[in-house]
């Protein structure tokens, strides 16, 4: 039979029949698969399959962890004059302590000397609480300085300040006290002893800051002291001097006498 006139569609085939000729022609329809996917075998979204190369969205930059805060190293270090060892309350009362300590010792030292009375152990009194208040503000600049040398910041000045008038109170304390060693050399390095030892305790700091604090300390008590001793000086100076020289007054110009007729002669 021609395939070309059979009735047939093509899918339908013929079976050939079986030996005993009792059953009649089979005819098995073959079906095409369904090529419609399952929904479990669904092809991705074309987005899934092919992400965008572009910058990334704002949820994908929210879920990155931001490390380039971390990764940069800490520059910023504790201040010069930290908290520590109670407060501003606590140095400002060991401070006065010392303070009225220093004076009474000033005043007992003076008025053993022969013939001080008690003027000079006043002045001696006022004398040290006018040193201690200079140089504790003084002592503030050193600390800066010394700030501004180990390039940190500062902290706080009230509590730097307080600090320094302990340590000025134990130097102007031990510097008046009447140790029984011939000169005053030995009070004064005591004392420069003393005052380094407050600096370093109370604020805890490194030897080399110790260091510049002490030395510029030291250099602005020095111009101070120089201060005081041309003022001294030329105090001194005016004091010995006469008084103002008086202007002398500017001479009269006098005319000459008029001589009179000329004598005719005889």
């Amino acid at each position: 039979m021609n395939a070309d006139n059979d009735p047939r569609s093509d899918d339908e085939i013929e079976l050939p029949k079986p030996p005993d000729g009792d059953v009649g022609d089979e005819v098995i329809r073959l079906e095409e698969p369904d090529e419609t996917p399952t929904p479990s075998k669904a092809a991705p979204p074309l987005s899934a399959q092919h992400p965008p190369s572009g910058p990334a969205s704002v949820t994908e930059k929210k879920s990155k962890p931001e490390t380039g805060a971390a990764d940069k190293p800490k520059t910023d270090e504790a201040p010069l004059v930290r908290p520590g060892l109670g407060g501003p309350k606590a140095a400002l009362i060991v401070g006065v302590a010392l303070l009225v300590g220093a004076m009474i010792a000033a005043a007992l030292r003076i008025s053993g000397l022969e013939g001080a009375g008690f003027a000079d152990s006043t002045l001696a009194v006022f004398y040290v609480l006018f040193q201690t208040l200079l140089h504790t503000m003084t002592g503030l600049a050193a600390l800066l300085i010394a700030a501004k040398v180990a390039g940190r910041e500062l902290g706080k000045a009230e509590l730097g300040l307080a600090r320094m008038l302990a340590a000025v109170g134990a130097f102007a304390l031990v510097a008046n006290l009447n140790i029984p060693i011939p000169g005053r050399i030995d009070e004064l390095a005591l004392a420069a002893l003393a005052y380094t030892l407050v600096v370093w305790l109370v604020n805890r700091l490194s030897r080399m800051e110790v260091g510049v604090v002490v030395l510029a300390h030291a250099m602005i008590l020095i111009v101070v002291a120089l201060g005081s001793l041309l003022d001294g000086a030329y105090a001194d100076a005016k004091s010995t001097l006469g008084p103002p020289r008086a202007r002398e007054a500017p001479a009269a110009e006098t005319t000459p006498a008029d001589p009179g007729p000329a004598d005719p002669g005889p």
